[in-house]
């Protein structure tokens, strides 16, 4: 999960990778032009639940001084831990919208998610869907940001789609994901 709530950037939230070696947050400003390359590369430091400050205020404000929104296209790579203590790489795709004050500072629109809604896998089933109703009420043309945390009760891997049904009858629906649940076990000592 990307948080965008700070001033000059945002914090990568791990949850469910397993503890994250390496990152790397690579994007294009302005382009979903998949065949061009990647304007910008920022390396992070290995975190277990939250990465460190990715800035954009300095890094962006030269390049787009003129423009008082931008949108940065692109991905990030980790290197985490699986199930099963192995190694394994994976990207996700990484977009966000960022608007910039008349002083080509980053305005105050990284707000952080107003809501977080909770849905659980459930282990023992193949194929059902899981409902989780969203309600968030907004202006038009104004952002809202929340968040989805998935659970589920014991480690697990899930294959998924996620859709999204506006009121306006519109769907979205997410390319097939993998999502890996780790849950540690609490030993108990014995008297």
């Amino acid at each position: 999960m990307v948080d965008l709530g700070f001033e000059d950037g945002f914090r990568i939230y791990n949850h469910g990778w397993g503890n994250v070696a390496s990152c790397t947050v690579r994007f294009r400003v302005d382009s979903k032009d998949k065949e061009q390359p990647f304007d910008h590369e920022i390396e992070l430091s290995a975190f277990e639940e939250e990465s460190e400050l990715v800035e954009l205020k300095t890094r962006l404000a030269e390049e787009l001084e003129e423009k008082q929104r931008a949108y940065l296209d692109g991905e990030i790579e980790f290197t985490g831990t699986d199930l099963d203590g192995g190694t394994r790489v994976d990207t996700r795709d990484l977009f966000i919208d960022v608007r910039f004050d008349d002083d080509s500072g980053v305005e105050e629109a990284f707000s952080e998610p107003t809501f977080e809604y909770e849905g659980q896998f459930d282990v023992a089933r193949d194929s059902y869907e899981i409902s989780i109703p969203i309600s968030q009420y907004i202006r038009p043309d104004d952002p809202d940001r929340f968040t989805v945390l998935l659970t589920a009760e014991k480690s697990s891997v899930h294959r998924f789609r996620v859709k999204l049904i506006e009121n306006s009858g519109k769907i979205l629906q997410s390319e097939p994901l993998s999502m890996y649940v780790r849950v540690r076990r609490v030993r108990r000592r014995s008297s």
